[in-house]
């Protein structure tokens, strides 16, 4: 029997493309990119140039009605060349609140 992977996810995506500021250190410039989709969880960054090295990674974002600012933490699971798999490991209560409405579509 064939498993398919979105039976595996902890979190329903939502194919929402974000553009997504990130940083891999406090101390560099923050990059841009495009999100391919978002989770409750985490999101997929289209990001064809991060570092091998590196396993945490900086975010913020504006979703489209503009209303805030959404700053995480986030984990590396997973790079391919398309990009990154990110999981939240640091995101703000009510931040969280606004992505987990957003992607069960009670935001637009």
């Amino acid at each position: 029997m064939t498993v398919n992977a979105d039976e595996l996810r902890n979190h329903r995506r939502a194919a929402i493309p974000l553009l997504i500021q990130y940083r891999f250190s406090p101390f560099e410039n923050y990059r841009t990119d495009y999100s391919a989709d978002i989770s409750a969880g985490g999101l997929f960054l289209s990001a064809d140039d991060a570092p091998t090295n590196v396993a945490t990674i900086l975010l913020r974002f504006l979703p489209r009605d503009g209303s805030r600012v959404i700053h995480a933490q986030g984990e590396i699971v997973r790079r391919s060349p398309e990009g990154l798999a990110v999981r939240f490991i640091h995101i703000d209560e009510q931040d969280q609140s606004y992505v987990d409405a957003l992607v069960s579509h009670e935001l637009d």
